[in-house]
């Protein structure tokens, strides 16, 4: 049987018994954090990615958590393939070195600990992967709550190209711009604005009127128009293309067809309305790293917020 380890160990004393980088006093005061919200501020070149790799070994190799329960998530799938490796690496040494605890503690949902004995043969994985594809397991465990298909289909961006020029190809009211190409580009631009703001229709059509109003006000102010530049147009040219986005929306509802944006905002709607939903994924993860929490979006801040908060 393997020996638990001392819940007192030293993320620089765990980097010594696998052979790894050790860790400067900043990173290890972020991966011996306790199990409680921290924000992380670190520039390119600062070893970010290692310094979340080592925070996942840490609290596996202390008995905090198991290596199923941690989530990650990060924005693309280079830097989820990159630190998927990393964490996967670490935990391999881990294993080799005999510091895999017998022990790891699990809440019950309402906050409690409760200790189960951990099979080191079979201690799972970490789960991680894009905001978008979590999002995306979250639409398909839940959907059927807000009535959402699970078997509805993803579709690339490709498609959803062919779906709105073909739209913009059968409609016989005039456009704001005569290129099909640009009006396709507007369409599926302003499409998934409206999602990851979590705007309907209707809100967005009274929030581009403000702004064209107010762009043309500035602009009429002497030293403003250069400012301002083209924003009035474009405020004008997307309230025109709003009806189209609410054809995108039909068709893709009637045809079970999700993007990504539609993903998002389906999974904070879960979030924000299925507590059932909310415990079990709270209950599974107890650890969550959130990579470049700075360029979330108002939908995937509210996803997470109302899950982890």
């Amino acid at each position: 049987m393997t020996p638990a380890v001392s819940r007192e160990i030293t993320p620089q004393a765990l980097a010594a018994s696998l052979g790894i980088h050790t860790p400067t006093e900043e990173q290890a005061r972020v991966i011996a954090h306790r199990l409680s919200p921290l924000l992380v501020v670190a520039g390119a070149g600062s070893g970010k990615t290692a310094t979340m790799a080592q925070r996942v070994v840490y609290l596996v190799a202390t008995g905090q958590v198991r290596p199923d329960q941690v989530l990650g998530l990060t924005f693309t799938r280079k830097a989820t393939a990159e630190l998927d490796q990393r964490v996967a690496s670490r935990l391999a040494s881990l294993g080799a070195a005999g510091l895999l605890p017998v022990t790891a503690p699990e809440t019950d949902g309402t906050g409690v600990e409760t200790i189960d004995a951990v099979d080191t043969t079979d201690v799972g994985e970490p789960m991680i992967a894009t905001y978008n594809s979590f999002a995306g397991s979250l639409v398909r465990d839940h959907g059927l709550r807000i009535g959402v298909d699970p078997d509805s289909v993803l579709i690339t961006q490709a498609r959803s190209w062919q779906i709105v020029t073909s739209l913009l190809e059968a409609r016989t009211l005039p456009l704001p711009n005569e290129s099909l190409i640009h009006n396709t580009n507007a369409v599926l631009v302003l499409g998934d604005a409206l999602s990851q703001n979590l705007l309907t229709i209707d809100e967005a059509v009274k929030d581009l009127a403000d702004l064209t109003e107010q762009f043309t006000a500035l602009a009429s102010i002497k030293g403003c128009k250069t400012l301002v530049g083209k924003a009035p147009a474009v405020m004008s040219e997307w309230e025109a293309l709003l009806d189209v986005v609410a054809e995108l929306h039909d068709y893709k509802r009637r045809h079970g067809l999700l993007d990504f944006g539609d993903q998002i905002a389906l999974a904070c709607t879960i979030a924000e309305s299925v507590p059932e939903a909310v415990a079990q994924v709270r209950a599974q993860y107890p650890a969550v790293l959130l990579d470049e929490f700075q360029d979330t979006s108002v939908a995937q801040v509210r996803l997470l917020s109302a899950l982890f908060a």
